[in-house]
């Protein structure tokens, strides 16, 4: 079917059922990088699509889109991987409902934890050696000149601040991942 709109990565998803009614809205992702937003109106909407090329996608009519989050509490010694969730299923708001089931999420941009990781999953897998309440003076001591690729969500500073503050230098082999959960900001090392 011929798409009504393809739109900026920048369009915000929800506007679309505003704008233009029951429609079908496909965000369409490549190596973890929103490319578009299409917008079709032939009549097999509402719904909202993820799409990762060469991953997969995932569909959901947007009323049943899960936008709460998991709601037990957090328990870091019950996960031993980390999903960084494809783009695309964070675009169209998708992350919590696509990772029922297969990973925790408090954050609809948040990662998911698993104690098993799952095939076949829109999104990338880190295996955890740990995860820390986030502590920069002890981070600093331990970590002060080290070379760590630095990933983030939910966190309120971004990596060259982290980097910073915790005297490392962005980039190298080892990562650590940092993310706000409920109150609580997290050190999550990885393998």
């Amino acid at each position: 079917p011929e798409p009504l709109r393809q739109e900026s990565p920048l369009f915000d998803v929800g506007e679309t059922f505003r704008l233009f009614g029951p429609c079908r809205t496909e965000v369409v992702s490549l190596h973890d990088e929103c490319k578009e937003v299409v917008v079709y109106a032939d009549g097999t909407g509402p719904l909202l699509t993820a799409v990762a090329l060469g991953l997969g996608e995932f569909s959901c009519p947007p009323a049943e889109a899960r936008a709460t989050p998991c709601d037990k509490p957090f328990d870091p010694a019950a996960y031993r991987w980390l999903l960084i969730p494809d783009v695309a299923l964070q675009k169209a708001r998708l992350a919590p409902t696509y990772l029922q089931g297969r990973a925790d999420i408090w954050s609809p941009n948040g990662y998911g934890f698993a104690a098993e990781k799952s095939e076949d999953t829109l999104g990338r897998w880190l295996e955890i050696e740990r995860i820390e309440p986030y502590n920069p003076k002890q981070l600093k001591r331990e970590l002060s000149g080290s070379r760590l690729t630095i990933l983030k969500q939910d966190f309120p500073l971004t990596a060259a601040e982290i980097a910073a503050r915790l005297g490392i230098r962005e980039g190298g082999e080892r990562r650590i991942a940092f993310t706000k959960i409920g109150q609580d900001y997290w050190t999550i090392r990885l393998k």
